[in-house]
């Protein structure tokens, strides 16, 4: 298969260069998933997985929990030596202060009903797993929140999970 001549030198260049190219609409939807803002704090958009496992509301079994996406920031920092760089570390995640979520709970045996409500989230005490060797420095695609009833019945969050990947 012949490669005309102009593709073949735009292809070494940039082989030599090492560099990729991406279309204008990759572009956008890697801009729109990790940005850097004038404070170098990056934020990415996440999927929210609710586990709600023995809780209940308003005294009823809840069938399911759902929440829509979640934008969180986050700092990247770079360890310097004059050697090199010593390591990359992402601390500081932070993200909405109020969690909006749908609740499916049961009335009775056969029918359930939805009711939004609001938590409050503490992004002081989120936990995080680190993963490496992915070739990117982020927070994971997926944020695990795990509910519980607290002493009056309510639902209150007990914990934020956020997979960190670095190199």
């Amino acid at each position: 298969m012949d490669i005309p001549n102009f593709l073949f030198i735009f292809y070494v260049i940039f082989i030599d260069m090492k560099k990729i190219v991406i279309t204008e609409s990759q572009y956008k939807k890697i801009g729109k998933l990790i940005s850097e803002q004038d404070d170098n704090r990056y934020n990415r958009e996440v999927d929210v997985n609710i586990q709600a496992y023995g809780v209940t509301y308003k005294g009823q079994e809840i069938n399911d929990v759902t929440s829509a996406n979640v934008r969180l920031s986050y700092l990247i920092e770079q360890e310097h030596r004059s050697w090199g760089i010593k390591g990359i570390s992402l601390y500081d995640i932070k993200g909405p202060e109020i969690l909006e979520i749908e609740v499916d709970y049961f009335t009775d045996e056969d029918n359930t009903t939805d009711e939004t409500i609001q938590l409050q989230l503490d992004w002081s005490n989120v936990e995080t797993e680190d993963e490496e060797g992915q070739g990117v420095v982020t927070v994971g695609n997926e944020i695990t929140i795990s509910l519980v009833n607290d002493a009056n019945g309510n639902i209150v969050i007990e914990s934020v999970h956020v997979p960190v990947y670095s190199l």
